[in-house]
C-alpha cells in the first residue's frame, strides 16, 4: 500500500490531486476485499482486483488466524 501511495504521489503535481486519486484506489481496495462484496458476487471484469489486493490478503490472513480449527454447531 505504501508503494501504491508513493506511486500516486510521484505521478501527480499537487497533494490535492494525489489525495483524490488515492481515495478512489482505497475505496476500490476496501470494497473488493471479499467482505463487502463476496468473490462469487463480484462483477467478472473486476474480480481480478481481489486477487492483487494487499488488503484482501490481510483480511484473509486475519480470518484464517481467527477461525482455524473452529467448529460451529448448527443452531436448529
Amino acid at each position: 500500500m505504501t508503494g501504491l501511495f508513493r506511486t500516486i504521489g510521484a505521478a501527480t503535481k499537487t497533494i490535492s490531486q494525489a489525495l483524490a486519486i488515492a481515495a478512489v484506489f482505497v475505496l476500490a481496495t476496501v470494497i473488493y476485499t471479499g467482505f463487502t462484496i463476496p468473490r462469487p458476487n463480484m462483477h467478472p471484469w473486476f474480480k481480478w482486483i481481489s486477487w492483487c489486493n494487499p488488503v484482501a490478503f490481510s483480511f484473509e490472513a486475519l480470518l484464517v488466524n481467527e477461525f482455524h480449527g473452529t467448529e460451529f454447531p448448527c443452531g436448529r
